[in-house]
């Protein structure tokens, strides 16, 4: 048991100094030196043009015809909902609640 506490901090001390100064990254010379995607600023920020948007529904209702009858499924009942600009919303629930279809 006692060799395990050198060892340890042996082979922490290399993997660290491994993970700092070795760098292994591919050449790239199929890509460009420069990609735009927008307009570039004098600071090298992007301004892509778009409109914010919020969207928001109430009750949303979604119902299909199921393949093997002519049974009507509802996939979603009564969802409401908020989504604003420049927010970030975390879509949650458990397995076959239905966030695909929400999507």
């Amino acid at each position: 048991f006692a060799f395990m506490i050198p060892y340890t901090l042996v082979f922490g001390i290399v993997t660290w100094l491994a993970l700092k100064y070795i760098r292994i990254e591919p050449d790239r010379q199929h890509a460009k030196k420069k990609i735009s995607i927008g307009k570039t600023k004098k600071n090298d920020e992007f301004s892509i043009p778009f409109t914010p948007v919020d969207l928001s529904f109430d009750k949303l209702v979604y119902e299909v015809t199921a393949s093997t009858s002519n049974e009507t499924l509802r996939l979603l009942n009564e969802v409401s909902g908020v989504f604003k600009a420049g927010r970030m919303c975390a879509l949650m629930g458990s397995s076959g609640a239905g966030k695909t279809t929400l999507m």
